[in-house]
Parts: structure tokens; C-alpha cells; sequence
């Protein structure tokens, strides 16, 4: 069973880079490019890179043990798996409806279709921006958060070849 468990952290441990590599891409796609033709995709992709991420901090976890160690060496790595995207679009679903409610009382009392057609194609444009910098700032953290641990393990290792050769 330990070899198993073994495999499956190097497995995680090796698939962790790619994982940041994939998130640059979307961040940079997200930023410079149309990514929203490629919707499902880049959820989906998202949504497996936050997977390699939760299984590594399971794994950590399984070392530890310690919840204030825990959170005080990989509090990076918690927040960059934290979906934040999500309790906004939760508050801007809710937000929205309440105003959809307003806006189809306003559209039944008043008869300027045309006007209330483009406030809310400005609220969804408006509502598309603030998606895409809030899914580029997550990613930016995962990355920063994927770039810290792979140095903290690079101190770690020259320290140890330090003591070793003392």
C-alpha cells in the first residue's frame, strides 16, 4: 500500500510542473487572446490543473498532519486552489438576478426595448471583464504559488547537500 501511495506522489509531484506550464498558457490566452470560442475547454483544463493542485496538498497533508504547520508552510498553495472565481460569480448570479427582476418590471411598465437592450449588453460585457481578471488573478496565484514550493524545495535540497558535506 506505502508503494502505491509512493507512486501516486511521484506521479502528482511530476505532473505539477506541466500543470504550471498549462496554467501560463490559459493566463496568456485569457489576457492576449479570445479565449471564450474555447469555453468548455479552458474550463475543463482549468478545472484539472486545480484537480493536480488539491491532489499535491493532499499529499503534503499526509506528511504533516499539523494543521498550524500546515497552513503556515503551504497557506500560498491553499489560496491558489481556493476557488474565489466562484463565491463571485455566486454574489454576481445573485446581484444580477435581483436587477434581471427590476429590469423585466421596468421592460413589462415601460416600452423603450431597445434602450434596456444595450444597458444590459453593457452589464454583460462589464460582468465578462470582471470573469476574465478575476480567473487570471486565480491562475497568477497558482503559478506564483507552483513557482515558490519548486524553490523551497531547491533551498531545502542544497541545504541538505550543505550539512552533508560538512
Amino acid at each position: 500500500m506505502a508503494t502505491r501511495i509512493s507512486r501516486l506522489e511521484q506521479l502528482i509531484d511530476a505532473l505539477v510542473f506541466p500543470a504550471v506550464i498549462a496554467l501560463a498558457v490559459l493566463i496568456i490566452g485569457e489576457v492576449f487572446f479570445d479565449f471564450d470560442k474555447y469555453e468548455p475547454w479552458v474550463t475543463i483544463t482549468d478545472a484539472i490543473i486545480v484537480l493536480i493542485f488539491i491532489l499535491d496538498l493532499i499529499m503534503k497533508w499526509r506528511r504533516i498532519h499539523d494543521v498550524k504547520k500546515f497552513v503556515k508552510l503551504y497557506w500560498l498553495e491553499i489560496l491558489a486552489v481556493f476557488p474565489f472565481y466562484l463565491i463571485f460569480r455566486a454574489f454576481a448570479f445573485f446581484r444580477d438576478f435581483g436587477q434581471g427582476s427590476e429590469l423585466v418590471q421596468k421592460t413589462l411598465h415601460e416600452s423603450v426595448f431597445i434602450k434596456e437592450g444595450k444597458e444590459i449588453e453593457a452589464l454583460v460585457k462589464e460582468e465578462r471583464l470582471a470573469g476574465r481578471f478575476l480567473r487570471v488573478s486565480q491562475r497568477a496565484i497558482r503559478v506564483l504559488a507552483a513557482r515558490l514550493v519548486h524553490a523551497h524545495k531547491r533551498l531545502v535540497k542544497a541545504h541538505h547537500e550543505i550539512k552533508k558535506s560538512d
